[in-house]
């Protein structure tokens, strides 16, 4: 479907509350499928105090965290309506637009039958402005969507428009969500605009002296405060911070211990019920909320969502007993966060916004429009969902992502971006790639490979254009080469990103995300689970965490149940590990070659999280040990001294690497720092060792049982003398039998043809 909306702005968010909400339901809709055009003044009062206060950069930083919107910014002498409007089904049209824009609107509706519009309020100016929003022409649209069931009350009494939906702000869950993970910095929070005089006595009777009187340490973010607020607030020990943009007040809300909420006179007095969007968002976020007097006289929440004070002595003493007693906060927590992902998230919103459209153009089945949304974003609609009176808790469920069930007697086309496919130079990747993508070819699916010409790469092929994959080569310094990737990539059913590309990795985990608006399923493949994971956790702002809940599918190199959790409290859909496996036919064993002799070899590159841990499992061991041979092979060693009986051999083709396994007496594996700290993260050289009948000596990770059997089919270390004990205790017999014990193993449990059986089950593609 093909779906307008109109507002103000929805890249600034400054003193623009309602930007939020247009955001996360933009995102839902996007994500179902559906195109979505949004058109704003370029000249918008929001956007024009944003530059004023953050500068041009703040409009940036909205591109990042919300890929998958593009807004055009017009000039009200120079939009073209009738061309922004061709082909629309639906138009929703926001109350802060120019009254002349609202009419021009409403008269295109008024010549195209195929088409819906609707007005959307989410503001008092009905109550506070009654002549501005009366003296808007509505005459020709469908009806309206208001944010209350008080305001829909209004509408209908005055007879501003043919029919009314009470349509509730929600929480967008993509980007508000708890974070246990963060520690409380504060006692207290409040995130809001001073209110132009509409709540300046309740904000000091609510939040000002009841921060004073009990000391709290406690900050506040909005505009619009004038010097003597500002003063107010420094005298009761309260930090002003000024405007905050919207993505990051989930971590403002969740590193504080409670918050408040102090709502406009007009929502108390005029619009009882009306909750505004700071409600849905601080229960999304598991932050207490105490309210100033405000009624919930829709049933909206759950009793004990949240608590009311009467006053501001009430307030104080409310505050004080939450803050005292851990088990009442997170009762109250449980309590809120049930209400949102029950009733109030976007994505209930987008659900209802499609009923109510199928219900004023039946030509268009609502049925019809779900399986379009669903075949187009393998998205599950809520079932029974709510007709034009808005949200029924006993009708509305949230919203699931099961896997797409896709099946095709011809496969899928796939596009992967990678590090590299055809190269091993410096990517430990290239074999698990390798593995994977010839299973995926042999069971029908076509893939194309675009790799970077990067880090000589290309200038050390190891193999030759393969045939069971196309691989596009393209030149990361040239901006087009780059687009026309990414655009032929569009016309395939899957597209991943995976992780370490090691150039323009922020530009295209952000750009294929966005090719979900072309209906195309997006995945990111983490390669290196625990590194990523480690760094999102270190910066707040990472780019790359926004975008993690955008991405169908998340698979990895490893790390089990930990990586999976890990990446489920980052938002994500689906996670599923992808393990290393070995292929018997690119690896298995040869005769020895004299120049890889040794009485232990390890084949690894010159890594800053592995290197210790070379130098006390390897280096140290050889010291030990001048009678025995030591053999390195790996790039990055050439300018490290090593004893005289260890030999370093530089980079090892992957024609030779089994050769390299096959020579040795026994063969040694080291993990990286963190994913041995993570644990089930076997790599590519275990398997690879294994399909030659390698002895293998590990160091010792949580998880190694699962792939081979510690002592009968793989010898395990916790440091280096363990490895020097078992260098001297092993005799050939001994090793031929581990090795060939490991090998039966593998073969029988760990191939890239099971790796490809788990890949399409997580696609949904085998019963």
């Amino acid at each position: 479907m093909h779906i307008a909306i109109f507002c103000h702005s929805i890249i600034s968010d400054w003193n623009h509350g309602n930007a939020h909400f247009l955001r996360g339901v933009t995102t839902e809709l996007i994500s179902l499928g559906h195109r979505v055009d949004v058109y704003e003044p370029r000249n918008a009062w929001s956007v024009q105090g944003l530059i004023a206060e953050a500068g041009e950069s703040a409009l940036c930083a909205f591109e990042r965290q919300y890929p998958l919107i593009k807004s055009t910014r017009y000039d009200s002498d120079e939009l073209n309506l009738e061309h922004a409007l061709n082909g629309a089904d639906l138009v929703l049209v926001h109350e802060w637009n120019d009254p002349e824009l609202v009419q021009r609107i409403g008269r295109v509706r008024k010549q195209s039958p195929g088409m819906i519009a609707l007005f959307h309020d989410t503001h008092h100016r009905a109550v506070s402005s009654f002549k501005a929003i009366a003296g808007l022409d509505l005459h020709d649209y469908d009806g309206a969507l208001l944010f209350g069931r008080s305001l829909a009350q209004l509408y209908e009494r005055h007879n501003l428009v043919r029919r009314t939906w009470v349509w509730h702000e929600a929480a967008d869950t993509r980007v508000f969500y708890r974070r246990p993970d963060v520690a409380p910095a504060y006692d207290l929070v409040w995130i809001g605009n001073w209110g132009d005089e509409e709540r300046s006595a309740e904000l000091r009777e609510f939040l000002v002296d009841p921060v004073r009187a009990l000391g709290l340490q406690a900050v506040v973010y909005g505009v619009r405060y004038p010097a003597s607020a500002v003063r107010e607030l420094n005298s009761a020990g309260i930090q002003y911070c000024g405007w905050l943009p919207n993505h990051q007040v989930p971590l403002v809300l969740t590193a504080s211990r409670i918050t408040v909420h102090v709502p406009r006179r007009p929502y108390v007095c005029d619009l009882p019920g009306v909750p505004t969007i700071r409600v849905f968002e601080a229960l999304a976020c598991g932050t207490p909320l105490v309210c100033a007097p405000w009624q919930d006289t829709e049933g909206l929440f759950d009793v004990g969502s949240f608590e009311v004070a009467k006053n501001g002595h009430d307030m104080q003493g409310k505050l004080r007993a939450i803050l005292d007693d851990p088990a009442k906060a997170q009762k109250m927590v449980e309590r809120g966060l049930n209400s949102i992902h029950r009733y109030h998230t976007c994505a209930h919103r987008a659900a209802q916004l499609l009923e109510i459209y199928s219900e004023l153009m039946p030509s268009r089945s609502h049925a019809a429009i779900v399986a379009s949304s669903a075949v187009a974003s393998g998205t599950a609609l809520p079932e029974n969902l709510t007709g034009a009176q808005g949200a029924s808790k006993e009708s509305v469920k949230n919203v699931a992502y099961p896997a797409r069930k896709r099946r095709s007697a011809h496969g899928l086309n796939i596009a992967f971006f990678g590090s590299s496919l055809v190269s091993a130079y410096w990517n430990g990747a290239a074999t698990y790639y390798r593995g994977i993508i010839k299973t995926l070819s042999r069971n029908g699916h076509r893939v194309t490979f675009y790799e970077p010409d990067a880090f000589e790469r290309q200038s050390h092929r190891d193999i030759a254009a393969p045939s069971w994959a196309g691989v596009r080569v393209f030149s990361p310094a040239a901006t087009s080469e780059v687009l026309a990737a990414l655009e032929e990539a569009s016309a395939h059913d899957l597209v991943i990103k995976c992780s370490g590309v090691g150039v323009l990795d922020e530009l295209l985990e952000r750009e294929v995300v966005r090719l979900k608006r072309r209906g195309v399923l997006v995945a990111f493949w983490d390669v290196d689970a625990p590194a990523t994971l480690a760094r999102i956790a270190a910066n707040p702002l990472d780019p790359f965490r926004v975008l993690i809940p955008e991405y169908d599918y998340i698979f990895t190199y490893g790390g089990g149940d930990p990586v999976v959790a890990e990446y489920r409290k980052f938002g994500a859909r689906r996670c599923t590990p992808i393990y290393n496996a070995l292929d018997p036919e690119t690896h298995f064993r040869v005769a020895p070659q004299e120049q890889f002799r040794a009485d232990l070899a390890l084949l690894a590159n010159r890594l800053p999280d592995r290197e210790a841990r070379v130098e006390q499992f390897f280096v140290k061991v050889a010291a030990e040990m001048a009678a025995k041979r030591f053999l390195l092979g790996g790039s990055g060693w050439h300018d490290k001294p090593f004893p005289n009986n260890l030999c370093y051999c530089g980079h090892v083709y992957t024609s030779d690497h089994n050769a390299f396994n096959s020579s040795a007496i026994a063969v040694l594996n080291i993990n990286r720092d963190s994913m041995a700290q993570w644990g089930y993260s076997p790599p590519t050289r275990i398997f690879e060792a294994a399909g030659a009948a390698a002895c293998i000596i590990s160091d010792q990770w949580t998880g190694i049982e699962l792939f081979l059997e510690p002592g009968r089919e793989i010898l395990t270390a916790v440091d280096g003398e363990q490895v020097a004990d078992h260098l001297r205790s092993l005799s050939a017999k001994r090793c031929r039998q581990i090795g060939e014990a490991a090998r039966r193993r593998i073969i029988a449990e760990h191939t890239y043809e099971e790796r490809g059986r788990q890949f399409e089950n997580a696609l949904g593609l085998n019963d």
